[in-house]
């Protein structure tokens, strides 16, 4: 499921960059963003 979400944002990232829907897409990529930083953070407290 998480694969095919990169993939929809991919594709909409290239769909809407013609229009310049520049905060559709800034949306899109920093909460995927964020999502990868939340894990990223949990995974290294687990480690220290």
């Amino acid at each position: 499921m998480s694969k095919s979400h990169t993939g929809k944002g991919i594709f909409s990232f290239v769909h809407f960059s013609e229009q310049h829907h520049i905060v559709f897409i800034d949306n899109t990529i920093l909460n995927n963003i964020l999502f990868f930083y939340n894990r990223l953070f949990a995974a290294r407290q687990i480690n220290e």
